[in-house]
């Protein structure tokens, strides 16, 4: 099992923790590994469509679909017999108004939502579930509101030749091309890229400091 560097923000005591990420984004793990942690990542299995079914509010639907990929994680970990400190859970959407903006599938859809979100604003929101050992879990969900410039037609058609939007909420990628249209931001940037990273630091330690209360 690999094991995390995150003396730095948790203290000698828990500067061996085991964390897992329930995901096999590497745009995440990157942004895990800036921060001084080395999760091991390890995909779940839970099927994501069947909440886009059960018509939940944006904020409801990422926290719901965030817990479900970290227990199903430590499901499988259960079975194998091996240990965890905190199971990452993440799930990014882009919204408009109410309305969850799904990920295109196509150049052409990927076209369509870029020309729905230029010189707009919409919302990115994750929901972040954070599941210990002993079974205590935090959700929460982080909102940041993005306004985009205005995207050209020819710029948009060698945007989506490139298929960075493979993948992407929206159809674009904040660490590649993709952060050229984003004009301003309201809220925690780093969200955006699908990890809040101050909040996720910050309910990492408060349940870890808890577990032993």
């Amino acid at each position: 099992m690999i094991k995390s560097e995150a003396k730095w923000f948790l203290g000698k005591e828990y500067q061996n923790s085991v964390f897992v990420l329930a995901d096999d984004s590497q745009d995440r793990l990157t942004q895990l590994n800036r921060v001084g942690m080395n999760p091991r990542i390890m995909s779940s299995k839970f099927q994501v469509e069947k909440l886009l079914e059960a018509s939940l509010s944006p904020i409801v639907f990422v926290k719901t679909s965030a817990e479900e990929k970290a227990r199903d994680v430590a499901a499988q970990l259960c079975k194998n017999k091996e240990s965890y400190d905190i199971i990452l859970g993440f799930h990014t959407v882009a919204v408009m108004g109410e309305k969850i903006l799904k990920k295109p599938s196509t150049r052409e859809e990927a076209s369509s939502v870029l020309k729905q979100l230029s010189g707009r604003y919409h919302s990115v929101i994750t929901g972040v579930a954070l599941l210990h050992s002993t079974k205590r879990v935090k959700t929460f969900s982080v909102e940041t509101e993005v306004k985009m410039g205005e995207i050209d037609e020819e710029t948009l058609k060698e945007y989506v030749k490139d298929d960075e939007w493979i993948g992407k909420p929206a159809g674009y990628g904040i660490y590649y091309k993709g952060s050229t249209f984003i004009e301003t931001n309201n809220g925690n940037f780093f969200n955006i890229m699908g990890i809040p990273v101050y909040e996720t630091i910050e309910k990492i330690r408060k349940i870890m400091y808890g577990a032993k209360k």
